[in-house]
């Protein structure tokens, strides 16, 4: 039986609570910024940068969402990330704002 990617699944898995599943990934994500934090201080400036933009959706197509990265051309590494949500246009404009 595959985890499908799921808490549920994964704690399928596992075979532990999906609350405690959900416990260690708040914890690892804490690691991770402050893991982060840390590259980000000692990693030497940057002095050529590229952003790009992405529009995908969350769940539907009316509830789309604007990705815009940052990445070190040099280094090859991405610096940062803001995801937004953006309002639906197109045919289903009208439709998203009901």
């Amino acid at each position: 039986m595959a985890a499908n990617g799921t808490l549920r699944g994964i704690a399928r898995q596992l075979r532990i609570d999906k609350d405690t599943v959900t416990r260690y990934l708040v914890l690892l994500a804490q690691v991770a910024r402050q893991r982060t934090r840390i590259h980000q201080a000692q990693a030497p400036k940057t002095i050529s940068a590229q952003f790009d933009d992405l529009i995908t959706i969350e769940h539907t197509k009316m509830e789309p969402l604007s990705v815009l990265l940052a990445s070190d051309t040099d280094r090859w590494q991405m610096l940062g990330c803001i995801i937004s949500r953006i309002p639906a246009s197109g045919y289903l404009a009208e439709k998203a704002r009901k």
